[in-house]
């Protein structure tokens, strides 16, 4: 699962097809529109920071503004990412299958998509209708329009699913078909003979098929609502309209709004030459040491974590701004690839994080408190990792570069201070309270546009106007899924599971430091399968209310939890995470195995120390938000 594709990466998802020509024209208006929206929102949270400075008051329309922009950004966003190729799925079983399958695995997730996304198209509809005469009160516009989103998604996504079906040949769509006929006849016959599935199976049942359509490389954004749908059938206990009213409540927090543009200022760094100068300034102070630029690649994975927010967008930017210059210089590509994974783990936790953001919008904890909160366990694992770098290259003999004259280190501290200052700007503002996390975002973003453009003078009109689109699709991708994740999260609520595990934990974790240690292992594992963005939406809500129970922290325990999912998205053979780094780096899986195992036991090290010494997560929050 990733926030970029590259072509031939093996963490991709669903390839995208072949566009016909309505596809590109239906893509290219799509793109405006979503254009649109973004720009639209981008202006009106930038311009509400203005007119509070000026005015010492805030436009009180912004908020509800925004939740539209949202709700267009998530669901067209979605829909368009499906065209892209760009959803997270989890591929390492797939990619082992026999090559003769994949056709057949493709249609079976077409078929599921348009299934999925014809039902639920029209219970949205039938929710539409009930909001037609219910209007937000400080914006005087009905309801109807923040879930007419969600109803075109749902319209573009079975448009789509049928278009790459009529592209398939007949036989894999006769074949598939009659597969799916002859299962969906087998449960209702089991239905009626046996009473399939019993009261006490349905969970069972979904949580089996939510594994078997993962496993089959289904997108992780379509399987979530399905997995829903398919309880309600079942069990009866709400009716359908309540998975796009979920899925709509899903977007609806104006902290996820900081998503889109925190990822926006990402690309602009990457595309504008900020990362790579903020990379030249660490390479001329550290470079010359032995194995020294892979100390920089750590450092810049510190200092590009709280400039973008996305820990894929740091792998990317750290990693193809330096793997040119670790080659040149004599570093084994696998070892450097082993050390952008680790870095991007050590990165989860430095504001501005998106999954920090996704955490704060679904739980009780601040953006401000879990900014800071997680600098110092970043820091603290960056230091071990160096460490671990320093042993490892005395011990390989890694090369040493040369000693950057003064005058080049001069140079550039100079092009550097202006895009350091960027986290000044983003974490001061949210902790002090004079801007929200959203309000932050946009700030960030005018700041590297102004930086990129007319102080290194390395994007124009439209390139900028491309990283729009870019990052709207990406962050649509995520939105989507955090909307099917509410979804889900609020069907596994309904059955009550949320009540039965915490009650189980408690009856076998008797004390909180094996409640700790089993919320790791089990965090891991769920990074490794989901990803962070819906593992975070299902388990935070979910765990942290036990943890409040055993007495630990519930802010310490998001950071513990934060960091355990980034380790199991960059495991070895089944982290998503890893894939995208291998395509980063240009190396195989099995080339970085071997290599990432040192780095995975600093990793686990790091993470046990910050799980069982609460100030090493507490100090700064205790110090700046009492």
């Amino acid at each position: 699962m990733s926030l970029v594709t590259s072509a031939g990466s093996e963490a991709e998802a669903f390839r995208p097809a072949r566009l016909t020509t309505c596809e590109k024209h239906l893509n290219t208006a799509l793109d405006w529109v979503l254009g649109a929206a973004f720009l639209v929102e981008l202006a009106i949270m930038f311009g509400n920071v203005v007119h509070r400075s000026l005015t010492g008051e805030s436009w009180i329309w912004s908020q509800e503004t925004g939740q539209l922009a949202v709700a267009v950004i998530a669901f067209i966003g979605g829909a368009v990412a499906y065209t892209r190729g760009e959803h997270m799925a989890m591929n390492a079983v797939v990619k082992r299958l026999p090559a003769a399958w994949a056709a057949y695995i493709e249609a079976i997730g077409n078929w599921l998509l348009l299934i999925m996304a014809l039902v639920t198209g029209y219970f949205s509809l039938i929710v539409l209708r009930t909001r037609v005469g219910e209007n937000f009160v400080t914006i005087a516009v009905s309801q109807a329009w923040f879930i007419l989103p969600l109803f075109v998604s749902m319209i573009l996504f079975a448009v789509f699913a049928a278009q790459r079906l009529r592209m398939q040949s007949r036989k894999v769509l006769l074949r598939t078909a009659v597969a799916l006929v002859v299962l969906v006849a087998l449960f209702k016959v089991s239905e009626l003979l046996f009473d399939f599935p019993g009261e006490n199976s349905i969970i069972g049942f979904m949580f089996g098929l939510f594994g078997f359509l993962l496993i089959l490389g289904i997108p992780i954004g379509f399987v979530l609502p399905t997995c829903s749908l398919v309880y309600l059938y079942y069990s009866g206990d709400a009716p359908f309209e309540a998975v796009p009213q979920a899925m709509f409540g899903g977007v609806t927090s104006i902290v996820l709004l900081a998503i889109p543009f925190f990822i926006l200022a990402g690309i602009v760094m990457t595309e504008g030459g900020i990362s790579r100068r903020l990379a030249e300034f660490i390479v001329s102070i550290v470079g010359h040491f032995r194995g020294g630029l892979l100390q920089v690649a750590v450092i810049c994975m510190y200092v590009v974590s709280g400039l973008s927010g996305s820990k894929m967008a740091d792998l990317s930017a750290v990693g193809l701004t330096m793997k040119d210059m670790l080659r040149r210089n004599g570093y084994d590509p696998a070892e450097s690839t082993a050390v952008f994974a680790a870095s991007t783990v050590m990165g989860e936790t430095i504001p501005p994080s998106i999954i920090m953001l996704i955490l704060a919008s679904i739980t009780s904890l601040s953006v401000g408190s879990l900014f800071l909160a997680g600098i110092l366990p970043a820091a603290f694992i960056a230091l071990c990792l160096m460490l671990a770098i320093y042993v490892r290259a005395r011990r390989q003999n890694m090369p040493s570069g040369k000693r950057a004259l003064l005058s080049t280190m001069a140079r550039a501290v100079l092009t550097a201070v202006p895009s350091l200052s960027i986290p000044v700007f983003l974490i001061g503002g949210i902790v002090s309270g004079f801007s929200t996390a959203t309000e932050a975002s946009s700030t960030a973003v005018i700041y590297a546009v102004l930086l990129a453009w007319l102080g290194y003078r390395e994007i124009n009109l439209r390139s900028l106007w491309r990283m729009v689109i870019n990052a709207a699709v990406k962050s649509g991708m995520i939105l989507f899924i955090c909307s099917a994740a509410f979804a889900f999260s609020w069907s596994l609520t309904v059955a009550n599971v949320p009540h039965a595990i915490g009650d189980y934990l408690i009856s076998v974790a008797h004390r909180p430091w094996v409640f700790m240690l089993g919320s790791i292992a089990t965090l891991v594992f769920m990074g490794a399968m989901l990803e962070g963005v819906p593992a975070i939406m299902i388990f935070g809500p979910l765990l942290l209310p036990i943890a409040h129970q055993f007495g630990i922290d519930t802010l310490q325990y998001g950071i513990v939890l934060i960091i355990s999912m980034g380790l199991g998205t960059f495991l070895p053979g089944i982290g998503i995470g890893m894939y995208v780094a291998c395509s980063v780096g240009g190396v195989s899986m099995d080339q970085v195995s071997a290599r990432m195992v040192p780095y995975l036991c600093v990793l686990v090290f790091g993470l046990l120390l910050v799980a069982y010494i609460p100030s090493i997560s507490l100090f700064l929050p205790q110090l700046f938000m009492k």
